[in-house]
């Protein structure tokens, strides 16, 4: 196998995982959509969780 050849064949190689990746996050896109109440910053919800005993029982 020629150099030239190798690199035509690490080509198509990377071309196939290529799409994988556009797959996976088209997939997870708007997946958590609605976690987060509209009517407070994450911020805000991430505080209130802390505060309370989300977590903490096992």
């Amino acid at each position: 196998m020629t150099t030239l050849q190798q690199i035509t064949e690490s080509i198509k190689e990377m071309q196939k995982v290529i799409p994988k990746r556009k797959n996976f996050a088209a997939r997870y896109l708007g997946k958590f959509t609605g976690i987060i109440p509209n009517s407070i910053k994450s911020t805000d919800y991430i505080r209130k969780m802390r505060e309370t005993l989300y977590g903490k029982i096992k």
